[in-house]
């Protein structure tokens, strides 16, 4: 509406109407495109951001986002957010920079890897213009990581291809349809004697191949070469045998021909050296002075020497070779044996069984067999020799029952033994009226102290030798001193301490091991050197000789004696262990005090 003047007069009001869409209508379709582009927004697992020009800040973003660009920080992303704000100080320079780049140049895309995440991004940046003026950079981000890891992956596995290609020790060349040499490897150069300026390029029937010039019998006939044996042409016009194989290979997009050959020249030669030493081998066999045989897999002999015959009294080869080598088994439990035995192991040495001649009577021998196996080491079949040992069967016997003859005498020889020790420990006890016994209880205990110590059963009979005859040389002390009810002199206490010199010297007029002579020496030897008869040290003195001291002070603190009664077990416990480490081993006091308190131990 306007106001119509006239030189400051109103002349009247002009009204003017245009008429214009529902509005209502029109706000509701764009708030719908609005949603629809929203939720296509959201729903792609691409990166979709605008950030303003000026500070860098997000207008708008989708959860994408979010998700690709974690920092590893408790953050909730928001509108208003730099690069500041979501990325440690030497990346959020870097995002800085990349929005810089776009104002000044206009689109820009790169590659990125994430920080966090390590994932590789695709980034397209673009400016948001209205009518010429920048409102802001819009940016699309794709994840390629895996696309490039696919890329990595090939490239790998070409080049990996290539290397093998290059260092295979088999010979390899390309060839075209035009029948010229594409690529060739080094070992096909090699066996060829030729550069690689002298076979790329070139016509393969002029290189290598023995076909027609004018014809190749696969690109022309479409012959499939397969492990085929041919001949190789070399320079110089040298030939060499070789195994040959050809396959259709397409290479960017082009049909060629892969050859690949192997050099068997060496086997040509060993195959003839092979022939030629088959004809040795036989005169070899025929004068073998073991028997011989070879059977196919179904066990049936398919080759026997002049030795086998005689051996199992047959008159020709015809009689054997064909039969199953069942025949010449006594006992068929002993072919079933030989032939598991076989199958695990793979070869079979001195196989001892009993065998069955032409006539039905037996006799022993030993047998070494093994597979016999083809050039592609598949099995074909067994091969072994066999040799009579009968003579040595009835020599083992012979040995086998003298041998239980002298165990049996053996027994009854350390049976002998071992009343022998405990007649002569009654001799000393009878002697010393007050320390009868004495000896078989220091037995007992030194024995089960050794136990705990984890002694062996041998070691075990001469610790108990000892132990039962260690004081045997009191027979060679007075009675009136050993028998003394009140204190000896000093005179008197040299006198019995020989005893022990006089046990010894027994002792070691007995075949016993010498253990048994040294602990008997050495049972009144302290670790602080002031035992005797020789002041010994610590480890000087043997393990048995310190077990046997600690027991015999333990039963003779315990036990009544002419001059005093029985100090009682607690008193011998009290005394090792006051001495321990000084006079006494720690480990066997230790094992003494088990003993003693915790396995129920008893002297009778």
């Amino acid at each position: 509406m306007k106001n119509l003047l006239d030189t400051e007069r109103l002349n009247g009001i002009l009204e003017t109407y245009i008429r214009i869409p529902d509005l209502e209508s029109t706000n509701r379709q764009v708030q719908e495109e609005i949603e629809k582009s929203r939720a296509l927004i959201e729903s792609t697992d691409d990166m979709i951001w605008v950030v303003d020009p000026v500070n860098f800040g997000l207008i708008m973003f989708n959860s994408s986002l979010i998700h690709y660009f974690k920092t590893g920080r408790s953050l909730d992303i928001t509108r208003g957010m730099t690069p500041s704000d979501l990325l440690p100080p030497e990346y959020a320079i870097v995002w800085e920079h990349m929005y810089e780049k776009v104002l000044s140049q206009g689109a820009y895309r790169i590659d990125y890897e994430t920080s966090v995440n390590k994932r590789i991004l695709n980034l397209s940046f673009n400016e948001v213009k209205i009518s010429g003026e920048t409102i802001g950079i819009s940016v699309f981000g794709q994840d390629i990581t895996e696309r490039k890891l696919t890329e990595k992956a090939l490239e790998t596995a070409n080049r990996n291809f290539d290397t093998a290609l290059k260092n295979s020790l088999i010979g390899i060349v390309i060839v075209d349809k035009n029948k010229k040499i594409r690529w060739s490897n080094p070992s096909a150069m090699t066996m060829m004697q030729l550069k690689e300026n002298e076979i790329i390029g070139k016509f393969c029937t002029d290189i290598f191949c023995t076909a027609a010039p004018e014809k190749c019998p696969i690109l022309d006939d479409g012959l499939k070469v397969d492990n085929s044996e041919r001949m190789l042409k070399c320079g110089g016009g040298k030939e060499i045998f070789i195994i040959k194989s050809v396959s259709p290979i397409e290479m960017n997009g082009e049909e060629l021909l892969m050859e690949t050959f192997v050099d068997i020249s060496e086997r040509k030669k060993i195959e003839y050296e092979l022939r030629t030493s088959l004809t040795q081998n036989k005169r070899i066999l025929e004068n073998l002075q073991d028997a011989y045989f070879q059977t196919d897999l179904h066990g049936t002999f398919t080759v026997i020497n002049p030795k086998a015959l005689s051996l199992y009294g047959f008159v020709s080869l015809d009689t054997l070779v064909g039969q199953p080598a069942d025949i010449l088994f006594a006992d068929s439990e002993d072919m079933k044996k030989l032939i598991r035995r076989l199958r695990h192991d793979g070869s079979v040495n001195d196989y001892n069984c009993k065998t069955l001649r032409a006539d039905g009577t037996t006799f022993w021998v030993s047998m070494n067999v093994q597979f016999v196996k083809n050039e592609e080491g598949k099995i074909i079949g067994t091969e072994g020799l066999v040799r009579d040992i009968s003579d040595r069967m009835e020599y083992e016997n012979e040995i086998r029952n003298n041998r239980d003859n002298l165990r049996v005498l053996n027994e009854r020889l350390e049976k002998m033994l071992e009343q022998s020790v405990h007649a002569i420990s009654k001799i000393g006890e009878l002697k010393d009226l007050y320390t009868a016994g004495h000896q078989r209880r220091v037995e007992k205990l030194a024995c089960a102290i050794a136990k705990s110590l984890g002694f062996s059963p041998l070691d075990l009979v001469n610790l108990s030798f000892g132990a039962l005859i260690h004081d045997i040389g009191k027979v060679y002390i007075p009675s009136d001193i050993l028998n003394k009810p009140g204190k000896i002199t000093d005179l008197e206490v040299q006198i019995l301490q020989t005893h022990v010199e006089q046990s010894y010297n027994v002792a070691k007029e007995i075949d016993f091991p010498w253990q048994v002579a040294e602990m008997i020496h050495q049972h009144h030897e302290r670790l602080d050197g002031t035992g005797y008869p020789l002041g010994l040290p610590g480890d000087d003195i043997i393990l048995e000789a310190r077990i046997l001291a600690v027991a015999d002070v333990v039963e003779s603190m315990t036990s009544h004696r002419p001059y005093r009664a029985s100090l009682g077990i607690e008193a011998a416990m009290q005394e090792i262990e006051n001495f321990k480490g000084s006079k006494f081993d720690p480990l066997v006091v230790d094992a003494c005090m088990k003993v003693v308190t915790e396995k129920d131990f008893s002297w009778d």
